[in-house]
């Protein structure tokens, strides 16, 4: 017995466990991310958003459209009028776009002169952050019952019945925010998937990044609004600091200009000046705005001030600085006007 072989003792067991790998944690981050749910969630919730601000659109276009459109016409005789009412149709409306085609309808019919519909494009810049507004405040626990309300306002009416199209108003106000709910369930599993969190620390590092691509996000979907909710969105998981968020809101504020542009193909030269005195007005904005961006970010923090207050600064963003377009720019509106005649004649063919 003294002979026998006895198996070699065991190794002691190791007091602390080292952690793996960073590659095989990252690959096992990786597969707990079921990324079709993810995008399936994400392309949902936008669809219902983008839906929702159709339905809200179209039933204020009609409950509105003909009173809005000869209010716009009549009171765009002074400038600041026309700043004013530029504000009210677009708040109204819950759309630039909506108002900045309707200008370029103006302008292309002979309704309105081409300088008295630029104060009303800057007032147009100031009424479309009323929707970052209310986004801001992530009233999704409310959006089933607009929806639900809305449908039942709505349903068994005649068609074309203003009740209609009051209950399709809230019915779209539930989607847009059902849709966003959507969107910020969609973004939980991202909140710690390391390269989507770089992603977005990059655009705090590099906010020129950040810009461009919030333009091209923005014109490929056709809407600002649903830009900035998604970037609100982004704030409230808290992945998304307000730097990032505000070379975002900037981005959208230019891409959403190429939606007028497309309006006025095919139209009189002196209706494509409108869309492009928009755009000029967004991109010198960015331009005398970008170097402040620090100082701009920390006005933002003293006016709402809060480490959960990031998606209202970033809402905050959109309204002062349209409001920052407006004030820099409204004393030489006769100059833009003449230096976008100058460049945009009569005989140009665009």
């Amino acid at each position: 017995m003294d002979n026998a072989q006895h198996p070699p003792p065991l190794p002691p067991m190791p007091t602390t466990l080292e952690p793996p790998p960073s590659a095989a944690y990252s690959l096992s981050a990786d597969s707990d991310i079921d990324w079709f749910g993810v995008i399936a969630a994400l392309l949902g919730g936008m669809s219902l958003f983008l839906y929702g601000m159709h339905l809200l659109e179209g039933s204020l276009k009609t409950l509105a459209g003909d009173r809005l459109r000869t209010a716009l016409a009549m009171l765009s005789r002074t400038k600041l009028v026309g700043l004013f009412s530029g504000v009210v149709a677009t708040a109204l409306a819950q759309s630039s776009t909506i108002t900045t085609v309707m200008l370029v309808g103006f302008v292309s019919s002979g309704l309105m002169s081409f300088e008295q519909c630029v104060p009303v494009v800057l007032g147009v810049g100031i009424g479309a952050t009323v929707t970052g507004q209310i986004v801001a405040f992530n009233i999704g626990r409310y959006s089933l019952m607009c929806i639900a309300i809305g449908y039942f306002i709505q349903l068994g009416k005649k068609k074309q019945n203003k009740l209609e199209h009051c209950g399709l108003l809230i019915m779209g106000l539930g989607l847009v925010f059902f849709g966003l709910d959507i969107i910020s369930r969609s973004m939980n599993p991202l909140r710690t998937y390391e390269p989507f969190l770089e992603l977005l620390t990059s655009f705090s590092h590099q906010p020129a990044l950040g810009v461009l691509a919030s333009i091209i996000f923005t014109c490929i979907i056709q809407s600002s609004s649903a830009v900035l909710g998604i970037a609100i969105v982004l704030a409230q998981q808290g992945v998304l600091t307000l730097p990032a968020g505000v070379s975002l809101m900037l981005g959208a504020n230019i891409g959403t200009c190429l939606t007028a542009i497309l309006a006025a193909l095919g139209k009189p030269v002196r209706a494509k000046r409108v869309a492009y005195t928009h755009l000029f007005f967004k991109v010198i904005g960015t331009i005398l705005i970008f170097p402040l961006l620090y100082f701009f970010c920390m006005f933002l923090e003293s006016f709402s001030p809060g480490d959960d207050s990031v998606p209202r600064q970033i809402a905050n963003s959109n309204t002062f600085f349209n409001i920052f377009v407006a004030v820099i720019f409204f004393p030489f509106t006769d100059h833009v006007a003449a230096f976008m005649i100058y460049q945009l004649p009569e005989r140009m063919i665009i």
